[in-house]
């Protein structure tokens, strides 16, 4: 399975370099990717099902976090 999605600014803007961290909950196994020039990411090779956490850090923003995402 592969996660992919778009991270973006409080204009709306695609956010270059933003660290996105998702974690498979009930094995604790941990893939991470930095978005591209546009805001988007990939992380391809990812287990089956979930829950999976996923957090969103940049310098200067605020840390996001995603809970319960299936893949």
């Amino acid at each position: 399975a592969s996660m992919t999605g778009f991270i973006k600014d409080d204009k709306g803007e695609g956010l270059p370099g933003a660290n996105v961290v998702a974690v498979h909950v009930p094995s604790g196994t941990q893939y991470g990717t930095s978005t591209q020039v546009s805001g988007r990411f990939l992380i391809p090779g990812m287990r089956i099902g979930g829950p999976y956490k996923v957090t969103i850090s940049f310098v200067g923003y605020k840390e996001q976090v995603q809970e319960g995402i299936y893949l």
